[in-house]
Formats: C-alpha cells, sequence, structure tokens
C-alpha cells in the first residue's frame, strides 16, 4: 500500500493516492505522516475526509513534524474558507520555535490579522519575517496587501505585481484595486505592459482599473456594470471592491 500511494503520488494520480492511503491509514492509525499525506492528497481531489485526516495528523503527540504541518494546512483550509477566527485557533497549537522567527506561522498569523483588519498586527508580523524569496509568491501577497492596507499603493506595486507573474490566488483581484488607485502614468504603463503579455487586458477588470487610474471614472463604471449584466461575477465583485 505505501508504495502503491508513492508511485501514484509520483504519477500525479491524486485519487489512488487517496485510494491506497485510506487503506493504509486502517492499518496503521497510528502514523501521524499517512493522516498528513491522505490530507493533503484529499484536499487537492475533493475528497470528504480531508479535514479528518489532518485532524488527525495535528492530534498526534508522538510526531510533532507531522502534527505541525497538519496545524500549518489546517489553517490555510480555513483561510481559504472564509474563517480566520478558526484558522487562527491552529496557529496557536503550533509551539513557539526557541531557535528565532517562525516565517510560516508569521506568514499566516499576518493573513489572519488582514482578516480581522488588524493592519497593526500583520504589519508586525511581516516585520519579523526576515529576507523573502523571489519565487515566493504568497508572501508578495501578503506584503502588497499589507502595504495596500497601509494606504501606499504605489508600495504594494511591486509585490502585487510578482504576486501576479506568479500566478498566486487573489492577486489579480489585488493588483486591479492597486492599480485603480494609482497616479503615477509610469506604473500604469508598466502595470499595462504585463498585463497585456498575460493576455488579461480585455477582461473588464482591468479595463475599469485602468479607467479609474486614469480618472475615467463612468468608464470604468459602465465596463464593470456591463460585465455584471453578462453574470460575471469577478465583474460584481470588482465593482462592489471599487465602489467601497
Amino acid at each position: 500500500l505505501a508504495l502503491w500511494a508513492d508511485a501514484a503520488e509520483d504519477a500525479w494520480l491524486d485519487h489512488e493516492v487517496v485510494t491506497a492511503l485510506v487503506e493504509l491509514g486502517d492499518r496503521l492509525p497510528f502514523r501521524a505522516d499517512i493522516w498528513l499525506r491522505l490530507g493533503r492528497a484529499g484536499a487537492r481531489t475533493g475528497f470528504p475526509g480531508a479535514r479528518d485526516a489532518l485532524e488527525r495528523a495535528a492530534a498526534a503527540v508522538d510526531d510533532r513534524p507531522s502534527a505541525r504541518e497538519a496545524l500549518l494546512d489546517l489553517c490555510d483550509m480555513d483561510l481559504a474558507g472564509g474563517d480566520p477566527a478558526r484558522a487562527r485557533h491552529w496557529l496557536e497549537r503550533i509551539p513557539v520555535l526557541l531557535t528565532g522567527a517562525d516565517p510560516p506561522v508569521l506568514l499566516r498569523r499576518a493573513e489572519c490579522a488582514l482578516a480581522f483588519a488588524d493592519v497593526d498586527t500583520a504589519r508586525d508580523a511581516v516585520a519579523k519575517l526576515g529576507e523573502i524569496s523571489p519565487l515566493d509568491g504568497r508572501a508578495a501577497l501578503l506584503l502588497a496587501r499589507v502595504a495596500f492596507a497601509s494606504n501606499d499603493p504605489s508600495g504594494a506595486f511591486d509585490q502585487a505585481i510578482r504576486a501576479f507573474m506568479l500566478d498566486v490566488p487573489g492577486s489579480t483581484e489585488l493588483l486591479t484595486a492597486v492599480v485603480s488607485g494609482l497616479r503615477d502614468v509610469v506604473l500604469v504603463d508598466r502595470a499595462r505592459e504585463i498585463v497585456k503579455a498575460a493576455g488579461a487586458f480585455d477582461r473588464p477588470a482591468w479595463a475599469a482599473a485602468f479607467a479609474f487610474a486614469e480618472g475615467r471614472r463612468a468608464d470604468a463604471r459602465e465596463a464593470l456594470l456591463r460585465a455584471t449584466a453578462e453574470g460575471d461575477r469577478g465583474a460584481a465583485e470588482a465593482l462592489l471592491r471599487m465602489a467601497v
């Protein structure tokens, strides 16, 4: 069963991974690493027992590394599901590192704080992250969100662009909001070139963002209203966000 799970995982056959790990978990219920793998594969496939598997891994007392990873995954799951209070609960169960900063926990703590509009706490957590990899799109998105929430769209721009180019979930929505608030012609032109290269320039949310940046509020509103009338949920969300 373990070899089957390994082979299926290497072949990206997540449904087979789940099947193998479910049977393996029945035989070795004390192995937190198996429940962690099952929870992660199950989350990718929509397996209904994914959360339960992660919670079993998180409760392990004899495999702290697997329990820690499961707690981080549960936090991510609840953040994605719009429940930051529960997400923060999982973080509070992770023991504090005695060897220095804990970037994975700090990043999620800042995301939870932003969900509660607690910008000061998010800013403090970000300040402790240390050096961030240029390929860490999630951290780039977080830095952009903190800067934007601090009423600094120009400061958010570079990180928002980086997150957008790395195709991080939520980066398009943030970058359109950032661009709509820019008044720097150079930055707006740079954003336009990148969005055109990505093939997204004709989307209503982008048309509206650039119209807002150029002071054409009526054009922006009309573009979003037309798309919303056609059933574009993204345009409706952009219209609401930009209106606010």
